[in-house]
């Protein structure tokens, strides 16, 4: 198998940390919302939501969705590469 192009190196490394960030989130809604939801008392309310809403749901895709455009604006890099003509 011959070498791997550096430009698909880095694109494979960029794209393990996107899905990753949005796995870690979606685990956190998932755990979070089956701990919280179901409860027998009513829920707090923040802003209008039950507070299950606001930390289960909102808030890791809030903070995903901002992770991912200072991911795509900072962190992602050009490739210098030409293509071979």
């Amino acid at each position: 198998m011959d070498k791997l192009s550096r430009s698909f190196v880095r694109a494979r490394k960029e794209s393990l940390h996107i899905v990753t960030a949005w796995l870690v989130c979606g685990a956190w809604t998932l755990g979070y919302c089956a701990l919280f939801a179901y409860s027998e008392e009513p829920p707090a309310l923040i802003w209008g939501l039950p507070s299950w809403v606001l930390f289960g749901i909102v808030l890791p895709w809030a903070l995903a969705t901002v992770f991912s455009i200072w991911y795509a604006l900072v962190a992602i890099q050009d490739d210098d590469a030409r293509p071979a003509a």
